[in-house]
């Protein structure tokens, strides 16, 4: 579940789980994840960090970094404001 806004890639692009991102977890990561995984993957985004009434933003910098096949990957938004 992505609980923060920033942009960071903690566990590198080889990253596997959410316990290599550190203490928090992020798009990208989440992204990342799934990725490697190789697996049908849901990324879903924390109700206190992304609330319905005043969403975060996650200004994404460094978009060529994200991997080219997330096959099988769901990225469920809803109800976290809009």
């Amino acid at each position: 579940m992505v609980n923060t806004t920033a942009d960071e890639l903690d566990g590198g692009q080889s990253i596997t789980d959410p316990s290599q991102a550190g203490d928090y977890l992020s798009f990208a990561e989440a992204i990342w994840i799934a990725a490697n995984r190789g697996t049908p993957h849901n990324v879903f985004f924390d109700a206190e960090v992304f609330p319905a009434a005043t969403p975060g933003v996650i200004h994404i910098r460094d978009f060529h970094a994200m991997p080219v096949n997330a096959s099988g990957l769901c990225v469920d938004g809803r109800r976290r404001g809009w």
